[in-house]
């Protein structure tokens, strides 16, 4: 059996590794490529409880919070390197197409939950067999 708190040390060291995911956008008829990275846990929880799924949202029914507003609120969007701040992520958002928007929101959501969740299954894809 692994030592604990060996693992919590070992998982501290991850969190200092930048993940990150692209996504292309279409802004004033020009692709755009933005990059996500992840945030860490207690970052990530505070935007999902300050960002309730609204009522009658299907999509944040499923992934159990506003998309939209964390979208707008994610503090680690960039271009070409550069962080973007609050109010050039807000004119951002104000003008793309909904399917950008959503793209955006799929990343987030891929970088910051999917990913830790494929880690899960294939850990136990990994351990499967074992007595």
């Amino acid at each position: 059996m692994t030592d604990l708190k060996a693992l919590i040390e070992k998982q501290r060291a991850e969190l200092e590794v930048v993940k990150f995911k692209t996504v292309d956008v279409v802004c004033g008829g020009e692709k755009v490529t933005l990059t996500v990275e992840k945030v860490i846990p207690d970052v990530w929880d505070a935007l999902m409880i300050s960002s309730p799924a609204r009522r009658g949202s299907e999509s944040d029914s499923i992934v159990g919070y506003n998309t939209k507003a964390v979208s707008l609120a994610y503090p680690r969007l960039l271009r070409d390197g550069e962080l973007l701040d609050s109010q050039t992520r807000a004119d951002l958002y104000a003008v793309l197409d909904s399917t950008w928007r959503n793209a955006i929101g799929v990343v987030i959501w891929g970088v910051n939950v999917n990913e830790p969740l494929q880690e899960m299954r294939t850990l136990g894809k990994a351990s499967a067999g074992r007595k």
